[in-house]
């Protein structure tokens, strides 16, 4: 310490066994310092007149380091809240030079500065003077504007512009940064996206493991790399897979599920250091990891069970030390996005399993929408694969652990009413569907919201009360799960729910989510399985269905001749019949022929299954609506040939059970029953069903193949088709045991050269059957309607 002039030490009181030394001071020496103190006030208030800086703009930088060395007076308080409110104008960042704005910024990221207005006087400082900083320098604030997220056009149109000439100057590791701040900002120049991934390449053998996984993972997020840059990073990634740490490697993995990168020798690579690392991922690393072989569709089991072994570990870590660490517990959307990958891939363990079922019921509240669908539908479906294998554990969710959670998303989807979208209550109500879970204000609330997105607001309004009145959602109904619901009030909360989703639809601008056909299928699914009246979402979803684009007489009766010539019908009879139908087919087209419109090219086709689900729904309800039947059988006749086995038995029962059928459906299934564009194997139960809805119509079975004959009977060629079939395998078949047959227009044919005993017994068999039924109900058809142009879609 150097000492003052005059001030002298004295000698040591106390004796010996004294310590230290003890100054005293001079006379006139507090007069010596307050002239001091005075004269260093007065150089930093003429050195602020002349610059116009303020020193205290500096402590916004600097942080709360430099504001401690300063002398809290009222005075020099009032001046830094004048020099703060200047540095946040920007009037001292202007007057930085290169050096001192690279310092400061790399500074204000460090300390997590979140001044919006300082980052803005940062970016028009930095745009103004970009052509002089030196381009690592440039690198490095590129890097720390990345990193806060924050995009300035005009500042990175200008270092795009500085950086172009000198990036092949740069060094590898600015090369990653400019990559990886731009790929955070998801924004790049096009004149330097071409040189930045050509400078990349180059500099790929240079850069460490690391530099190389983010660099690959900043550029999947500014889109696909070309195939060539693709495949330097690739073989990058693949010889230093050792030396990549946990967080490069998830980035790796993350941009590879972006990219759709089903690279067997990369992914080998990066599993290989998983398996290494995976003890060293968090949850939210395990999560992305979890989600990018899902995307990847990658089927390791011994990867992925090492994941959701880790992930359990977590789990019961989070669960011992539950309040030492809360800030160390896993998101959400962590569990949702393991929970999901471990059931999609059949890697879930049961104690995994029942530990996020505990989590996340325990947590609920602090899920949002997305995490709360995708935990709901994961966990439904892992319980419905459990009861299929009917295994008996110990550690196996149990449906009551099952239900309170569902109770749990139920209560918290209801405090997230304003914010419900389309796809999102199909999520959750084909979920709890899926294992027969009724909640009861959910169940109130969906047909509600239903009329609200497509565009209803009056139907919206009583559609609670219509229900209540149908007996729709009782609370005895409600009850059936048993959880304590009160139903009664669920029409209630569902209004209040819906008004607060209509003023939030109304505060964003109105923009509202409409539900598409296929959602509007899943809902009636759904609805079907609960034993639900659904006759409020039907008409929504038939006045969903787009016009169908109908093809000219002309291009059906072509489309007709070379089918029966590549076919090669010999027989008369036969082919009249088909015939016969083609040219009742295009008479009911010509009768609508004027009204016909033809489907938008920017309308959607509807699945086929979707189609399905409808007319099972209006068959459930008994539900006639001509003009949407009519167009729901026209769909289901233009797309007759995709029908599956399984499908094409549920139209003929859906279509007996209501009752009313048109002449094109019919003449379709027709045509794709006797002349099949591809094997059809039914079972004897499907064949059971349509052969019974045929007669309930009122038709022929056999004018569709369908046949019903003494097991002895059959030909020898077609015993062994038939035998085929399970269900004939267990029975004790006798020469009287009948069975079902069905019969293609070739085999028909065959069978009248082999001999006409199969088909007489057939008529005869079906001749008494229809004479039972003489004073049945017939089926009634449909035919057009007069004013029929396409159903008016209000949705």
């Amino acid at each position: 310490m150097k000492l003052l002039k005059g001030a002298p030490f004295v000698a040591l009181h106390g004796g010996p066994w004294g310590w230290g030394a003890l100054w005293r001071p001079p006379r006139r020496l507090g007069h010596h310092i307050q002239g001091h103190r005075a004269s260093t006030v007065s150089f930093f208030k003429e050195r602020r007149e002349l610059s116009g800086a303020p020193p205290a703009a500096a402590l916004t930088v600097a942080g709360p380091a430099a504001a401690a060395r300063c002398v809290p007076t009222e005075a020099a308080a009032a001046e830094d809240a004048t020099d703060v409110s200047a540095a946040a104008d920007g009037h001292y960042v202007a007057t930085m030079t290169p050096f001192v704005l690279t310092r400061s910024i790399l500074k204000a990221a460090r300390n997590q500065q979140r001044d919006l207005k300082l980052w803005a006087a940062f970016a028009r400082r930095g745009a103004a003077i970009a052509a002089s900083v030196p381009g690592e320098d440039l690198c490095r604030i590129l890097s720390a504007f990345g990193s806060m997220g924050l995009r300035h056009p005009s500042f990175l149109s200008a270092a795009a512009a500085a950086l172009a000439p000198q990036l092949h100057l740069l060094s590898p590791a600015a090369v990653c940064r400019v990559a990886q701040a731009y790929g955070q900002l998801l924004c790049v120049h096009p004149a330097l996206q071409q040189q930045l991934q050509r400078e990349v390449a180059r500099n790929a053998a240079s850069m460490t493991a690391n530099q190389v996984a983010f660099t690959f993972a900043s550029l999947a997020r500014l889109g696909a790399p070309p195939g060539p840059l693709l495949r330097v990073l690739r073989r990058e990634l693949i010889v230093k897979r050792d030396a990549l740490s946990p967080g490069a490697l998830v980035v790796s993995l993350h941009a590879a599920g972006v990219l759709q990168l089903h690279d067997g020798k990369l992914l080998a690579a990066l599993s290989a250091a998983l398996c290494r690392l995976v003890g060293s991922l968090d949850s939210k690393g395990l999560a992305l990891t979890a989600n990018a072989l899902t995307r990847l569709q990658v089927r390791n089991q011994f990867v992925l069970q090492l994941l959701v072994a880790s992930a359990r570990r977590l789990l019961l870590l989070q669960q011992q030390q539950h309040k030492q660490h809360q800030h160390q517990r896993m998101q959400p959307r962590d569990l949702a996005m393991l929970v999901h990958a471990a059931v999609a891939g059949e890697a879930a363990s049961p104690s995994f399993i029942k530990a996020a079922a505990n989590a996340a019921t325990r947590r609920m509240q602090a899920y949002d929408l997305q995490a709360l669908c995708l935990v709901a539908a994961s966990l439904t479906k892992y319980f419905r694969q459990e009861e299929q294998r009917k295994q008996q554990q110990e550690e196996r969710l149990t449906q009551e652990e099952l239900f309170k959670l569902l109770e749990k998303a139920g209560e918290r989807a209801g405090q997230l009413a304003s914010q419900l979208t389309p796809l999102a209550v199909c999520c959750l109500v084909d979920a709890f569907a899926a294992v027969g879970f009724r909640y009861g204000p959910l169940l109130f609330h969906v047909p509600r919201h239903v009329a609200y997105c497509c565009g209803d607001e009056e139907g919206a309004a009583v559609t609670g009360a219509e229900e209540a009145e149908k007996g729709g959602t009782t609370p005895e109904k409600a009850a059936d799960t048993g959880t304590a619901l009160i139903a009664t009030t669920a029409a209630a909360e569902a209004a209040a729910d819906t008004a607060a989703a209509g003023s939030a639809a109304e505060a964003a601008g109105g923009s509202v989510k409409r539900y598409s056909v296929c959602q509007l299928a899943i809902l009636l699914r759904a609805f079907r399985r609960l034993d639900m009246n659904a006759c409020a979402l039907l008409p929504y979803a038939l006045a969903a269905l787009p016009p169908v684009e109908r093809q000219s007489n002309e291009q059906q009766e072509q489309k007709l001749q070379t089918q029966q010539h590549a076919e090669q019908q010999d027989t008369q009879s036969a082919a009249g019949n088909v015939e016969e139908a083609d040219v009742v087919s295009a008479a009911g087209i010509a009768a609508t022929g004027p009204a016909a419109t033809e489907e938008p090219s920017g309308a959607s086709r509807p699945l086929l299954h979707s189609l399905v689900w409808i007319l099972e729904s209006a068959a459930a309800n008994s539900f006639v609506d001509r003009q949407g039947l009519f167009l729901l059988y026209e769909h289901l006749a233009m797309r007759a040939s995709e029908l599956p086995p399984h499908a094409l038995a549920a139209v003929w029962d859906c279509v007996a059970r209501l009752g009313v059928f048109t002449s094109q459906l019919v003449q379709s299934l027709q045509r794709q029953m006797l002349i099949p564009q591809e094997v059809r194997c039914f079972s004897q139960q499907q064949l059971q069903r349509m052969r019974q809805a045929i007669l309930g119509l009122g038709l022929s079975p056999g004018q569709f193949g369908l046949i019903r004959v003494p097991w002895g009977l059959v030909p020898q060629w077609q015993q062994q088709q038939l035998m085929l079939q399970s269900e004939l395998k267990q029975q004790e078949l006798r020469e009287s045991s009948r069975v079902y047959v069905y019969l293609t227009l070739k085999q028909q044919q065959r069978l009248k050269e082999d001999g006409t005993e199969l088909l007489e017994e057939a008529a005869a068999d079906e001749a008494e059957e229809v004479a039972i039924r003489a004073n049945d109900f017939k089926g009634v058809l449909l035919r057009p309607p007069t004013s029929y142009s396409a159903c008016e879609s209000t949705c």
